[in-house]
Parts: C-alpha cells; structure tokens; sequence
C-alpha cells in the first residue's frame, strides 16, 4: 500500500539523511575514542595535562566536532529523494453537466511516490560522491585511523608490559 504523505515527508527529509549523519558520526566519534586512548599510552604527560580540562569539554567537542563534519558532508542527502504526487483509477465524466465538464477525471485516488531526484541520478554523482567519496570517508579513512591507532595501542601496552616485568626482575633480585 502507498504510503501517507507525512511518513513519505518524514523519510524524504529527515530518516534518510539523517540516518546517513548518525552513521559518519559515529564512525567518527569511535576514531576519537581511539585517539584518546593512543593519546593517554603514547604521551601520558600531555594527556595529564590535558587531563586537568573538564572532560565534558572534551566529550562535547568530539562531538559536536564528529556531528558537525557528518552534517556538512551529507548535505547532498537532503536533495537526494523528493515525494511526487499520483493520482490514478479516475472515473472520466462523458456527458456534459452543469458542474461538470467533459473528460474531466473524478474520484481520483491520490498517492505520494518517492523518487530519485536529477541529481541522485547524475552518473557523476553516484560515481564520485555515492561511491567513491562515501568509500573514503566512511571506510578507508577511519579504518586507516583505528588500525594506525590501535595498531600502536597494542605495541605501547606490549612495550609497557615488557618494562614492567623487568622492573619486578630487578627488585626481586636486588632483594
């Protein structure tokens, strides 16, 4: 069944972008997080420091940071879709009538479709920014940030593992 104008209005032009800026978002609020994590093995002085900040400043501005690009970048969502008006099963009056005139369609059902707008169907718009954009913003970017990040997180815990044990060595033998 068709859906109703307003559940066609409400998809159009806020669940299908939005949905799109709540994913980049938090794609990029996880990269932050990693961040954060590497920032507090690699330099734990300059994380102390910064540490002394108020942490709901920090959170906030991950976030709003992270929102914001997402908002930025899925503009084009916003003009992706447009709902299009339908009418059809229209009984055609033949006979002329005071109030009526000839040919013209009554009792139309009317419904609202949903479309792909010109520009959702440029070539260049579904190469460049669909897939090939969309591919290095929301994959291979954050993916090369978490695997650099967490890469470096493992081999600072190793090495931070390793001067522990040798730490507990020498006491026990100097003991």
């Amino acid at each position: 069944p068709p859906l109703p104008f307003y559940l066609s209005y409400i998809f159009v032009n806020i669940m299908y972008p939005v949905r799109s800026i709540s994913m980049c978002a938090s794609i990029y609020m996880t990269v932050g997080l990693s961040f954060e994590r590497y920032t507090f093995l690699a330099k734990p002085l300059y994380h102390r420091t910064r540490h002394n900040t108020n942490t709901y400043t920090r959170v906030f501005l991950y976030i709003i940071s992270s929102v914001t690009f997402s908002c930025l970048y899925y503009i084009p969502r916003f003009f992706d879709l447009e709902i299009q008006e339908n009418t059809s099963n229209c009984d055609f009056r033949s006979q002329q009538n005071e109030t009526l005139n000839i040919n013209e369609p009554q009792n139309c059902t009317v419904h609202f479709d949903i479309n792909p707008t010109k520009i959702r169907q440029n070539p260049y718009y579904i190469l460049w920014y669909i897939n090939v954009s969309n591919l290095a913003v929301t994959g291979l970017v954050p993916g090369v940030l978490l695997a650099f990040f967490n890469y470096n997180i493992y081999q600072l815990l190793k090495r931070n593992k390793v001067q522990r044990e040798s730490m507990v060595s020498r006491r026990s033998s100097n003991g």
